[in-house]
């Protein structure tokens, strides 16, 4: 039988650990780890919690194999590929507001920016 991981959504609950959505604990009681230290614990349930979330439907395999960084890559190079030609399109015909071209546009720097900004 497969291993599987405990169903999402997780949460943290005060102190004490990080629980599944059937309220069975996740990671044990931090006060357990006296040599981590407090705020570097929390630091490290949040993104735990996270990241599980997140990556809700993913397949492990997926995740372990670098499969989603690269596909952020790919989309970041695609977006950057696209914007380019689209914004001299709509500046050689002029601006539509609200039109497909610009929504297309601000789209993708939407993504752009979101993706820069959570890289650092």
């Amino acid at each position: 039988m497969p291993e599987t991981h405990s169903p999402e959504p997780w949460k943290m609950t005060g102190d004490f650990a990080v629980f599944d959505a059937q309220g069975q604990p996740v990671i044990a009681n931090s006060r357990a780890q006296p040599n981590l230290v407090r705020h570097k614990s929390l630091a490290n349930r949040r993104r735990i919690v996270a990241a599980v979330n997140a990556c809700h439907g993913i397949p492990t395999e997926v995740l372990e194999a670098g499969s989603v960084r690269e596909l952020v890559k790919e989309l970041v190079k695609a977006c950057q590929k696209a914007r380019q030609p689209l914004a001299d399109t709509i500046e050689a015909y002029g601006r539509e507001p609200g039109g497909d071209a610009e929504e297309a546009l601000a789209l993708i720097d939407v993504v752009l920016a979101k993706i820069k900004s959570q890289q650092g």
